[in-house]
């Protein structure tokens, strides 16, 4: 029977009689129990199950963790972030570059999928690689990946501003001004309670995946010829002016644009731990993934290369939302009212992007307090399971860095606290394939079957030796670029050695944090007999017990049928 947390009990205010979680594990809810207090004892036993109770509440339902996972991380870089790609790698880097870390984010979200969903713990990947791999690695990790959404956070807000000069192109309101405005809409975002993220992310990732889908449908017109200027154009701008840019140096680049373009796909581990019914609906949040990868990015790397040449003065010498390859195949093709909605759907883009790094920086240092790997100060949360300390350490970091990036002196200290993120989430990903072939190693060890996980990888162990072999040419890939910059004509030693730890600076702070914690507490890599697998353990004590239930109600409900639905034809 599983241990949860005493005096945790549902009551039926019909009956007046209370049960507990350990009468419901040991069998079927009695038949006078209301559904709604099945569903408060289902909750609390999935905050059970997590292992301990840290204060979270399992507020985010399965459509809305669909709908994150699918939206999460789309920002600027898929709408502004891929003319840079082309302008640097021409056709043909632009269409490699993304063709491959799809490949590689696909691997991530598969093996991260699977570890989720078998143990729905609270810290994401940051428990997993405590559990699966090495203390020291899960402490580099919690605190660069923190960090990194600090930094993201500020990127996001500059790109913001950025994309309103569309329109406020005299600079009628100030830099700093801006700064405040979207500081203040992210805090109203996040002073209530997770449900209410929830909510947000859903409305705002729903609008995204259709913006995406129109602007799809919209670039296939024009390189058909669909538009009012100019005339069918297929491939001809791979013939003229090129179908390569730049050489090697413009595919790292075209590379490094990629991973930033692809950031984020890491949500759905740290969700997990405030989703109502992890087990069942994060499988159905990775499976959509493939088209969101396949037809959004890919699919765009194709129809971009068909309707903007890497030589379009807009895509050279603008700046902001002009350099975006769709609003520039709008102006060509002679369209005037779409280029104006569109910049007001990145600019939601870039909010929502904003918000998912306030959210995923709070959460990431909540976890490494939890996990005793900070100070506890910032795993303290109120009644509602908002951490109040970790979010004000993000907005007062992320803000500052904005801040920071208004004056020119300011903009020299902002380049090189972004530099000290630029390649992390390569280690991010590496970390998390790491992880899961050790979590397989464990499960071997203890006997566990992983054919029976809802999702799992079956290509295991081939996608996790291909894709590290592919971040390990990632990373030389950047130090190449580090070293021999783009555009190094003219530049003294000096300026080699500053691009080269912009470029590099975040790979021995990296190893600093996993040697200081190595070196300090002694640790050593779990070993797969002593792996705690006891969470997953638990959660199949609870999917025991629902499959009792529904047995015992003799069929499935219109509920049941409706996700039966979803899980069909979305997942």
């Amino acid at each position: 029977m599983a241990s949860f947390p005493e005096g945790t009990a549902s009551k039926n205010l019909a009956t007046e009689e209370i049960y507990t979680i350990e009468d419901s594990v040991s069998g079927d809810f009695p038949d006078n129990v209301s559904i709604g207090d099945k569903e408060k004892l289902t909750d609390a036993m999935a905050d059970a199950a997590a292992g301990v109770d840290v204060g979270y509440k399992r507020q985010i339902t399965g459509r809305q963790v669909l709908m994150i996972t699918f939206g999460a991380g789309i920002g600027t870089g898929f709408w502004v972030g891929m003319g840079s790609a082309l302008r640097n790698g021409g056709p043909f880097g632009i269409v490699f570059a993304y063709t491959i870390e799809a490949y590689i984010v696909y691997v991530m979200f598969i093996q991260t999928g699977e570890m989720t969903a078998y143990q729905p713990i609270h810290g994401g990947f940051i428990n997993q690689d405590l559990l699966y791999l090495d203390e020291a690695i899960s402490f580099a990790q919690g605190i660069n990946f923190a960090f990194n959404w600090m930094i993201v956070l500020a990127a996001e807000l500059t790109a913001g501003i950025n994309i309103i000069r569309f329109w406020d192109k005299e600079h009628v309101v100030s830099t700093a001004e801006w700064i405040v405005v979207f500081g203040v809409i992210y805090a109203i975002f996040n002073v209530w309670p997770v449900k209410a993220y929830g909510y947000i992310e859903y409305v705002q990732s729903f609008i995204k995946i259709v913006s995406m889908a129109g602007v799809t449908l919209f670039m296939l017109v024009a390189t058909c010829g669909g538009l009012p200027k100019g005339g069918p154009i297929g491939y001809k701008y791979w013939t003229h002016p090129g179908w390569d840019r730049n050489g090697i140096k413009g595919i790292c680049m075209a590379l490094a644009q990629a991973g930033f373009s692809f950031g984020g796909g890491e949500h759905i581990a740290i969700v997990a731990g405030e989703v109502k019914q992890p087990r069942k609906f994060i499988p159905r949040c990775v499976n959509p993934i493939f088209w969101r990868l396949g037809v959004f990015f890919i699919g765009n790397s194709w129809l971009i290369t068909m309707n903007v040449p890497y030589d379009d003065p807009l895509l050279n010498n603008a700046s902001g939302s002009l350099t975006s390859p769709y609003i520039i195949t709008m102006l060509n093709g002679g369209v005037k009212v779409l280029p104006h909605i569109l910049n007001a759907l990145i600019l939601l883009s870039v909010i929502s992007c904003g918000n998912s790094s306030v959210y995923i920086g709070s959460r990431s240092l909540v976890a490494c307090s939890d996990l005793n790997l900070i100070h506890p100060f910032f795993g303290k949360k109120d009644k509602q399971g908002r951490p109040w300390p970790a979010l004000v350490c993000v907005f007062i970091v992320g803000l500052g860095l904005a801040f920071l990036n208004c004056s020119s002196t300011g903009q020299v200290v902002y380049d090189w606290f972004n530099s000290l993120c630029a390649l992390n989430g390569y280690f991010t990903w590496l970390a998390i394939y790491f992880a899961h072939y050790r979590f397989r190693a464990g499960l071997k060890a203890q006997g566990i079957d992983f054919k029976k996980f809802k999702l799992y990888d079956r290509f295991f162990p081939w996608t996790t030796y291909s894709a590290t072999f592919i971040i390990f040419c990632l990373f030389v890939a950047q130090f190449y670029i580090g070293l021999f910059p783009l555009h190094d004509k003219g530049m003294d030693a000096k300026d080699r050695a500053k691009n080269f730890f912009l470029t590099y600076l975040c790979v021995p702070l990296f190893g600093l944090c996993w040697l200081y914690y190595k070196l300090r507490w002694k640790t050593v890599l779990k070993k797969p007999e002593d792996m705690n697998f006891s969470y997953g353990k638990k959660w199949d004590e609870i999917e025991e017990l629902e499959a009792r239930q529904k047995a015992a109600k003799g069929g499935s409900d219109k509920k049941d049928r409706i996700d039966a639905l979803v899980e069909k034809y979305l997942a």
